[in-house]
């Protein structure tokens, strides 16, 4: 059964690896970001940093927005975390 908890630990591990990506690889001025979002998220590196750090004080419905702005967290919650 799917706990928030369990959510939130899910979607800030996500986090932290889109961190690292960008970290690695964060695109130049103009260059598009390597993460898919959607919505108001441009997949930023300032912003992912800012998602992962509201993670744990984020109401439910917060944290069910900041899954849903990454298509790739929200697609790997429903096949692998909701289970």
């Amino acid at each position: 059964m799917e706990t928030h908890n369990d959510k939130r630990r899910f979607v800030a591990q996500r986090l932290d690896e889109i961190i690292g990506a960008l970290e690695t690889s964060a695109p130049g001025p103009g260059e598009q970001s390597p993460v898919p979002t959607s919505g108001e998220f441009d997949g930023s590196l300032v912003a992912a940093q800012r998602h992962r750090a509201e993670i744990e004080t984020a109401s439910d419905e917060r944290l069910d927005a900041i899954a849903a702005g990454y298509p790739e967290i929200a697609a790997a919650w429903e096949r692998d975390g909701s289970s």
